[in-house]
């Protein structure tokens, strides 16, 4: 059997939309039997990274930015210039770098994202350094060694 192409494993599995991840898988093998699990990985990263964009930039990404996207690690975002404008999902989580916050992102170094790995991120109170939607969501930074 040829292997799936990657348009009919994205079609099957935006068809499942509102189950769970793990219904969601489930019912992609079903559905595709000969589906194999590099396919399913790549599928569900693919759809963790469109949510991730989604609440960063406000708007889905075009495939080829989902293809091409290099973020601050493998699961973050980068917000660009602007932080989000809208309340984050409850399992997605606004970041910043240990650089001295700005009032512009990109400023001097100052970079935020979205992630949702919560691992070595702490509750930060810096009031983003007075950007623009600053108070939308809580935000967090990495945790340093020294603080564990």
């Amino acid at each position: 059997m040829p292997r799936l192409t990657k348009a009919k494993v994205l079609a099957a599995f935006a068809q499942t939309r509102g189950l769970t991840l793990e219904h969601r898988i489930k019912r992609l093998k079903r559905d595709l039997p000969h589906v194999e699990d590099d396919q399913v990985t790549w599928v569900v990263e693919r759809e963790r990274l469109q949510r991730l964009f989604e609440s960063a930039w406000g708007v889905s990404p075009s495939p080829e930015e989902l293809e091409t996207y290099a973020g601050p690690t493998e699961h973050a975002v980068y917000c660009g210039e602007f932080l989000p404008p809208n309340k984050l999902p409850p399992e997605h989580y606004l970041v910043h770098n240990h650089v001295k916050p700005t009032r512009q992102l990109g400023r001097a170094g100052f970079r935020a994202w979205v992630t949702d790995d919560r691992d070595e991120l702490v509750e930060c109170h810096c009031n983003f350094g007075g950007c623009r939607n600053a108070k939308v969501n809580p935000h967090y930074r990495w945790q340093r060694k020294s603080e564990s």
